[in-house]
């Protein structure tokens, strides 16, 4: 198959930056955060900056261009792509850690390159420009001096309709998950911050020191009342921790990077030996992990045993404290553990300044009333979930394959069908 470089088929154009002067709204932007594991990035839902922060017109994203991660203190976000599938309502640009790839040769089909890039093509050569490892900067050029497929238009076009065919379906279950988890948060604060729970209207508020409670609530510190544990790293020089590894070892970046409540799976795994001969804990599955340094308050329940690194606090639910009703009580309490957070270099929230917090506890019948309601929904969040991690897998399978010509269309879309199911 014939191949160009894609300077020859593409412009490229840096992101905006931009001060604490410029907050305001009418400009959305896009921000590393923004990407996670998305093929096409949501433009509905920005951060926003004033419209004097946007220096020029160009610097506008439209429906078409492709962005890459351009700069990130996590090397492996460097390069990862999103693709700007439709119009944005309202001007939108692009932060100054992201690079803009908007094609302008007629034989291009943007959406099939933007399934290229997140391929091999781009972490094979982020490697060899950083000598075996990625480099800690994307630049133009080296986007520009990329070799990458041209193959008849009509092809781009149908690989990448069996490829979003995938994205649709993914797409359509993460709506059904945000409707199922603003259902059990809604439960959740009708009963535990509004206190609207049934029989409430026979227990009366009484005055504590974090404001009117119903009677029989009680008023303790984390440390009191809750169990929680933290993470850390086996030496990396010390191959025989890692190597065959069978314990999950979760990061922060798995969790940003999947945005998912339940995880499967870690990117890493560990030894027993490593386990042991580190400061890693090993917690049961459905614990609730929480990220505590630099990157704060993301959570994520594992569904199997597993531990962390050291940028966690970790959970352990309690027949007191239920796993959903924890959950969303520690989403709900996190502001209050994140001003306690401390550190000059990146903010962290550590284990005593946690447990000095004082939380109000509702009697353990009625935890357990709302787990009975609450469960469903998780369930079926979780059920969805693994529907798209399977999917997911199924597309990301199909990829190079279908990019490559080692598997038929037809046969890719029949494979479409059976996922589907």
């Amino acid at each position: 198959m014939k191949t160009e470089k894609l300077g020859n088929l593409a412009e490229f154009r840096n992101g905006l930056n931009y001060t604490d002067a410029d907050n305001g709204s009418g400009l959305a932007v896009v921000g590393v955060s923004d990407f996670q594991d998305k093929v096409v990035i949501d433009t509905g839902n920005l951060p926003q900056l004033s419209l004097s922060a946007l220096s020029k017109p160009d610097a506008l994203i439209h429906e078409g261009d492709v962005l890459f991660v351009r700069s990130n203190g996590n090397r492996e976000l460097i390069g990862r792509s999103v693709y700007v599938n439709t119009e944005p309502t309202m001007p939108t640009s692009h932060s100054g850690f992201t690079i803009r790839c908007r094609f302008h040769d007629r034989r291009c089909y943007p959406r099939y390159y933007a399934y290229l890039f997140r391929g091999s093509i781009i972490r094979q050569t982020l490697s060899s420009h950083g000598g075996g490892t990625n480099i800690s900067n994307l630049n133009q050029q080296i986007l520009a001096d990329l070799d990458v497929p041209v193959p008849d238009l009509w092809m781009q076009e149908r690989i990448a309709g069996i490829l979003s065919a995938y994205d649709d379906l993914i797409e359509v279950n993460q709506r059904r998950i945000a409707i199922l988890e603003d259902m059990a948060r809604r439960l959740f604060d009708e009963w535990f911050v509004r206190f609207r729970y049934p029989g409430h209207e026979a227990v009366p508020l009484i005055e504590t020191e974090l404001g009117m409670v119903p009677e029989g609530w009680q008023i303790e510190t984390a440390r009191q009342a809750l169990t929680y544990t933290g993470g850390g790293t086996p030496s990396k020089a010390e191959h025989r921790y890692w190597r065959d590894g069978d314990i999950q070892w979760f990061t922060p970046t798995d969790l940003t990077k999947s945005g998912q409540t339940f995880l499967r799976r870690s990117s890493l795994m560990i030894t027993k030996e490593g386990l042991a001969k580190s400061s890693a804990r090993l917690f049961p599955a459905f614990s609730i992990m929480m990220t505590s340094r630099a990157t704060l308050g993301v959570f994520a329940i594992n569904t199997e045993p597993a531990t962390t690194n050291q940028g966690f606090i970790t959970f352990l639910p309690s027949s007191r404290t239920p796993v959903y009703f924890l959950v969303h009580m520690l989403k709900r309490e996190f502001p209050r553990m994140e001003a306690v957070a401390s550190g000059a270099t990146f903010k962290e929230i550590t284990k005593g300044a946690l447990g000095e917090l004082v939380f109000a506890f509702p009697p353990e019948t009625l935890t357990h009333r709302f787990e009975q309601l609450a469960t469903p929904m998780m369930e079926q969040i979780a059920t969805v979930s693994r529907q798209n991690d399977s999917l997911r897998a199924a597309r990301d399978l199909l990829l190079p394959k279908l990019i490559s010509g080692e598997i038929d269309l037809s046969a890719a879309e029949e494979t479409f069908a059976e996922a589907a199911e």
